[in-house]
Formats: C-alpha cells, sequence, structure tokens
C-alpha cells in the first residue's frame, strides 16, 4: 500500500484507475491517494497522479509512505519536501 500525499495548493485532474506497476486499486481522498499492490519486487516503480494547481505559494509536502496492509508497523517513507507553486 502506497499512500501519497497531495499538496495543499492542487487538486485532481482526473481519477483514472491505473493497472500498471503492480497496481490493483486506488483511492482517491482530498488530502492522500492511496495505492494499492498486490505484490511488488524489489526496485523502483513511478506512479503518476495528475494534479492541477489551484493555489500559489510555497508548501510543505508530507513524505510519501509504502506500507504492508496488514502490518502498518512494517513500512518505509521518504523525507517532507518543499514546493513552490507558480
Amino acid at each position: 500500500m502506497l499512500n501519497i500525499p497531495i499538496p495543499a495548493g492542487c487538486s485532481y485532474e482526473n481519477k483514472n484507475q491505473n493497472r500498471a506497476n503492480g497496481e490493483v486499486h486506488r483511492q482517491y481522498d482530498y488530502h492522500q491517494t492511496t495505492i494499492f499492490c498486490k505484490s511488488l519486487r524489489a526496485g523502483e516503480y513511478f506512479y503518476t497522479i495528475p494534479l492541477v494547481p489551484r493555489f500559489t505559494g510555497k508548501y510543505t509536502l508530507n513524505p510519501a509512505r509504502a506500507e504492508w496492509m496488514y502490518f502498518p508497523t512494517v513500512y518505509g517513507q521518504e523525507t517532507p519536501k518543499q514546493i513552490h507553486i507558480k
């Protein structure tokens, strides 16, 4: 399960379901997108979430997180980031 935060100054362009890279389902919430995968082997994966900028400014983006669905104590996450919307 991948939890990907959405910046506060953006909204979704569309909410299509993608079946690439082992993806089974996407759940779109106003603050994050959750991507469910049946299994992922070691390696790099790229997922795209089409967004539309709504408000300009400087925002802190929470870290994306990958975790096992039924064992949430086993997870990995990246560092928080700063983004600028012009």
